[in-house]
């Protein structure tokens, strides 16, 4: 073994441990043949299960979009964490830390772990869903498009049980040999043995002074130079492959993309519009329903919606995604969206930035359920005296013969919140039309 002389001062400051290292001959081919050796990803393969333990220390952001993510996209039957506390440092009572809205309305007397899981809507377990939907901007037409269809929620429940046979955490270890090292690992075991079943280690050696943070990661002072043993790859696979969830009849079946042969665009037909009535504008009218789903466009449960500038459309457990076009142009930003049994409208307008011109273009398009594009309309918006400094937005649509009557409402902001200022129905006619 290669003789080494190494000295160290610790010292703490501002809650950082201090190791200043004053001389060392740890070279960097070393630590990259440690790095080789013991670093990286280490499995015995995929497990596949209905569900697992995550350990709170993986991550502090490990909440409800991570959670829906979990239990929707990737179907696993259910996630177990545990709870955590914190300690008033004055009186010493200890308080659950629950900012989370599913935590903070889980059902259940348990003091050490929380569940969650797939069950029917309206169940008492979806109190903490039924807030979270209502307090975190556009959740609910995220969740339709990622397959949570109406009738379930997601629920969550304190418990003193664990029903998952495996847990993933984090952890740190230290080493003397051949040289002092910190790791950071990541591993997935058994709860009951113990026996490791994946593991992802990494470090941080520093040419120079080190803090550790109160969570334990390695810092580097005065930009003192380092070797940083990480594979980004095998990190990533480590989290996205270590387990699969088993067959989860709780949720429908995952649809099948099919591809849509366009055929030629419907020739664009122009409106005349007509402001025929300033409707009143009423105290929390941005929670309306329609226009939370306009805002954000989905509709008929997650069975239409947008996806970027894409028109995405399931029927009969097969999803359609293509472009919508009108006069040669892909529209970049769709605005609203409409199902009926027959048919589907797609309504889009040139979003406005500051108090720039009004003036500005909108369409009108209907679809086929099979994605083709049966009829397009165009019109500019007439002379409105608009207030708002944001935007204007559609909030109702309605086909009537011979044209359309939307009505649309006029954003601005106030502290840093959206503001209704106004809101118009306007009469729309195919030009030529005396209906």
């Amino acid at each position: 073994m290669i003789a080494r002389r190494i000295s160290i001062l610790a010292i703490s400051i501002a809650g950082l441990f201090v190791s200043c290292a004053l001389a060392s001959s740890v070279t960097k081919p070393e630590l990259e043949k440690i790095c080789g050796e013991e670093g990286g990803l280490k499995t015995k393969g995929t497990l596949t299960v209905e569900g697992y333990f995550q350990s709170s220390n993986i991550s502090d952001t490990f909440g409800f979009s991570q959670i829906a993510t979990k239990l929707i996209k990737e179907r696993f039957a259910y996630i177990e964490s545990d709870q955590k506390y914190w300690t008033d440092q004055r009186t010493g009572k200890k308080y659950l830390y629950d900012y989370d809205a599913l935590n903070k309305r889980a059902v259940g007397n348990g003091t050490k772990y929380y569940r969650y899981y797939l069950a029917p809507s309206g169940s008492a377990a979806c109190a903490g869903y039924e807030d979270a939907i209502k307090s975190t901007a556009f959740t609910l037409p995220g969740l339709r498009q990622m397959g949570l269809p109406s009738s379930l929620c997601i629920a969550s429940e304190k418990t003193d049980t664990l029903k998952s046979e495996f847990e993933l955490v984090s952890m740190r270890e230290a080493t003397t040999t051949p040289i002092p090292i910190r790791w950071a690992r990541y591993q997935a075991r058994s709860i009951q043995s113990g026996e490791v079943q994946a593991q992802y280690s990494s470090f941080i050696h520093c040419f120079g002074p080190s803090a550790q943070t109160p969570q334990g990661h390695t810092v580097c002072i005065n930009n003192a130079p380092s070797y940083y043993c990480h594979n980004p790859k095998e990190y990533l696979s480590f989290f996205e492959s270590t387990f699969k969830a088993a067959p989860n009849s709780v949720l429908p079946q995952n649809p099948k993309l099919a591809e849509v042969e366009q055929s030629k665009p419907a020739s664009v037909q122009q409106l005349i519009a007509v402001v025929t009535e300033q409707l009143r504008w009423r105290e929390g009218y941005v929670q309306d329903q329609v226009y939370w789903n306009l805002v954000h466009p989905v509709d008929r449960d997650g069975v239409l919606a947008f996806e970027g500038d894409k028109l995405v459309i399931l029927k009969y457990g097969v999803i359609r995604k293509l472009p919508v076009i009108a006069e040669g142009k892909q529209l970049q930003q769709p605005m609203a969206l409409k199902g009926t049994d027959k048919e589907i409208w797609v309504i889009s307008g040139d979003r406005l930035n500051g108090l720039t011109n009004r003036s500005n273009q909108w369409w009108i398009l209907q679809y086929s359920w099979e994605g083709q594009q049966m009829a397009a309309y165009t019109f500019t918006m007439p002379p409105i005296p608009w207030k708002g400094d944001v935007m204007y937005r559609l909030d109702n649509f309605e086909v009537k013969p011979g044209g359309f009557f939307v009505s649309v409402l006029d954003f601005g902001t106030v502290n840093n919140r959206f503001n209704i200022d106004g809101a118009y129905r306007l009469d729309l006619k195919v030009a030529g039309s005396k209906k």
